[in-house]
């Protein structure tokens, strides 16, 4: 398992689930989407609020994304190897 959290670009359905993440320059679609889960705290630093997906790309790339839900930005969280 690689830690990353590093930004990435994510193509949404209406209701803001994700349907393709942009990795290795090009976006690759989501074929199976796994638990997801809201995180909210931080009242002793900054204030965070996300949504964690755990996906799999039709590359078979088996990766945790989230979305910042304050700020409106995808970040990669982590590759499972």
């Amino acid at each position: 398992m690689k830690l990353l959290r590093r930004p990435i670009y994510v193509r949404t359905d209406r209701r803001g689930n994700p349907l393709s993440i942009g990795l290795n320059g090009r976006f690759q679609r989501i074929v199976w989407r796994g638990r997801s889960f809201r995180i909210r705290g931080g009242w002793w630093e900054r204030e965070v609020f996300r949504e964690y997906f755990q996906v799999e790309t039709e590359g078979g790339i088996l990766c945790e994304i989230y979305h910042d839900l304050i700020g409106g930005r995808w970040y990669l969280e982590r590759i499972y190897d």
